[in-house]
């Protein structure tokens, strides 16, 4: 599966009714695949194009159930992530992302999804209504009531901390991958920690790194989620997006609202607005705006999309520190953003 081809896949979705797994169908094309939205109804995960109805329905459950490996990816521009499943194939990709926080929240939100999904539920069985029965006469004796009967089987226990069913930090996912490489095409493996994105490099069929591996992930002396997935500090800011909407038409304005809830909070800050096309690449400046930031006063900022092309972006707003150098941003956030 090709990254090239998101873009037009997600331009074929159009807009998203709500968050989770959804079918996609071209039936006078004969193409079909299913995508996961999160809960901003962004898509962020596509799967490759199958050719019946049944084939694609079938892979979506299997997805839906978690019976794939979610693998982070990571390239020299951004990161991602692929859904594999246990043949080593790639079946569904992510969108990109540029930074590996926005990556690791959405594993993180999909890994979840997941677990809701193929967590087990039953509806408790309706009591059924005995028939009334006419009282015979007293005849001055009390009856004996017959003893309630004993449950014919015992109840079937929950499942416990740490089972398949559990699901939560007590559930862990490791992928081994073993392929030829070299002149003497001799076996290398890696071993991969799904979540966290760690792994190892296994020579040959020698298996004794596996274990000292795998036991520091179920021992708890490694992280379960990787510590990207912590949000960046905001220094009290807040963003408001403003007429952003999952798809809107060529010249509509899109627009920001920076502002903070800290008391006494006084800065002056420059706020830019950039749009990536996820079909070149390329990036550009629409928008940049100066001002102060209070709890009274916030800074605003509005761009126009009369110079771009119809397609998928990623608009990204940057918040800096207007009177002094900092490394780092005060704050950044980004959407999603269909062009028509």
């Amino acid at each position: 599966m090709e990254p090239s081809t998101l873009p037009k896949l997600v331009a074929a979705i159009g807009a998203v009714s709500g968050s989770g797994f959804f079918l996609h169908q071209d039936r006078p094309a004969k193409k079909y695949f299913f995508y996961w939205a999160n809960s901003q109804k962004q898509v962020l995960l596509v799967s490759k194009i199958y050719q019946t109805v049944k084939s694609c329905k079938q892979a979506m459950a299997q997805a839906q159930q978690g019976r794939y490996t979610l693998q982070p990816t990571q390239d020299k521009k951004h990161w991602g992530l692929e859904m594999v499943n246990t043949n080593g194939q790639v079946i569904a990709i992510s969108l990109p992302f540029d930074q590996a926080s926005e990556r690791d929240q959405a594993l993180a939100e999909l890994q979840q999804s997941i677990q809701r999904m193929a967590a087990p539920t039953k509806k408790p069985a309706a009591p059924k209504a005995s028939a009334p029965q006419a009282s015979a006469p007293s005849t001055g004796t009390p009856k004996a009531s017959a003893p309630t009967s004993a449950p014919t089987s015992a109840p079937k226990l929950l499942p416990t901390v740490g089972s398949p069913d559990s699901g939560g930090s007590d559930r862990h996912s490791f992928r081994l991958v073993y392929y030829r490489s070299g002149e003497q095409k001799s076996w290398q493996g890696v071993l991969t920690h799904s979540l966290s994105g760690e792994k190892i490099v296994l020579k040959g069929t020698e298996t004794s790194e596996i274990r000292p591996f795998v036991a520091q992930f179920l021992s708890g002396k490694k992280d379960q989620l990787p510590k990207g997935n912590l949000p960046p500090p905001t220094d009290g800011l807040e963003v408001e997006w403003q007429n952003v909407s999952e798809t809107q038409r060529i010249g509509a304005p899109v627009g920001i609202k920076v502002m903070t809830k800290k008391p006494l909070y006084n800065k002056r800050v420059e706020a830019s607005l950039f749009s990536k096309s996820l079909i070149d690449g390329r990036k550009t400046l629409i928008g940049r705006s100066q001002g102060y930031v209070a709890p009274e006063q916030a800074l605003q900022l509005k761009a126009i999309t009369n110079d771009l092309n119809p397609g998928m972006y990623r608009l990204t707003v940057t918040i800096d520190d207007a009177e002094q150098h900092v490394p780092d941003h005060l704050l950044e956030d980004s959407r999603l953003l269909l062009l028509v």
